[in-house]
């Protein structure tokens, strides 16, 4: 018998939203025979089953809410819903941040990633980190083995530790420097890391007499950005155009923080809803034990 108290929406988002359809449809045709069907056979079914939807709630939307509750009868203003949609999975981060793996979409069968305000893989990440997200976040979709998704996580950290700071920066524009800085051209409070670097770059060049050898960095020049370990310099940000080897002399890219901060950090926010964080801290071997134990 169908539980009619189930709630099966999954999330709204302004003027549409998502249902859950797998518990509905195992509930209906049971749940063996659902299981059985392939996925272009279950998108026809949901399909046929969107229509019944579609056309009660836009009878109820003209009829009870235009005809009663306003007293219209214009029909260019009739609001009609319709299906956009059918996904295999999604991830539901917080309101109007979500992941779907989409089967179908307006009418074409697909198999594709769409994502509305999830920020995960931003312009500004870096190049390195860039596509290791794309496919970690991939995998979590397409609902590969957990033993396989911290595989890769494990196996990604790795080779980020490995990379050189032009690939492991972020990609940052720069503006307004000016306005940061004190009367002894030192960074004041709060100055974004980013311009903060910006003006380490600048003392740096000048402290190891640099400045005819690298570009300085100007108004609105998009720079890559790093966090450093403890120097002489008490610095903790450096930006750059392209990196000068004379600065591994005196300063280390602290790898360590750049990787928590724009990889493993990015990946807890796709395994954060699924209660699965541990994926990021433990290795691989430690992982397959709890999967088997």
């Amino acid at each position: 018998m169908l539980k009619l108290m189930d709630d099966y929406v999954v999330a709204i988002d302004t003027d549409s939203l998502y249902i859950r359809m797998d518990d509905f449809c195992e509930q209906r045709l049971g749940k063996e025979v659902w299981k059985s069907k392939t996925d272009k056979e279950k998108v026809n079914i949901i399909d046929e089953i969107s229509e019944c939807i579609n056309d009660y709630i836009n009878e109820k939307v003209y009829n009870t809410v235009q005809l009663e509750m306003y007293n219209s009868t214009v029909e260019d203003f009739r609001i009609k819903f319709a299906k956009e949609k059918i996904a295999k999975s999604g991830l539901f981060i917080a309101k109007k941040m979500y992941s779907v793996r989409c089967l179908w979409i307006e009418g074409d069968y697909v198999d594709k990633i769409s994502t509305t305000g999830l920020t995960i893989v931003r312009g500004d990440s870096s190049e390195a980190i860039r596509y290791r997200l794309k496919d970690i976040m991939y995998m979590i979709m397409n609902d590969l083995p957990e033993k396989d998704i911290q595989s890769k996580i494990s196996k990604y950290k790795k080779e980020l530790q490995g990379v050189n700071p032009e690939e492991l920066a972020a990609n940052i524009g720069v503006s307004h420097i000016n306005k940061w800085l004190s009367k002894d051209d030192k960074a004041i409070k709060r100055t974004p890391w980013h311009v903060k670097g910006a003006i380490n770059y600048r003392h740096l060049l000048e402290t190891l007499k640099l400045e005819d050898k690298y570009e300085e960095i100007t108004e609105g020049m998009k720079v890559k950005v790093v966090y450093i370990k403890a120097n002489p310099y008490n610095m903790e940000t450096i930006s750059f155009y392209k990196w000068p080897k004379e600065f591994e002399e005196v300063i280390q890219v602290d790898k360590e923080k750049m990787i928590e901060k724009f990889f493993l950090n990015k990946v807890g926010i796709l395994l954060e809803p699924m209660n699965k964080l541990y994926m990021i801290s433990l290795e691989s071997e430690e992982a397959l034990d709890l999967f088997f134990s």
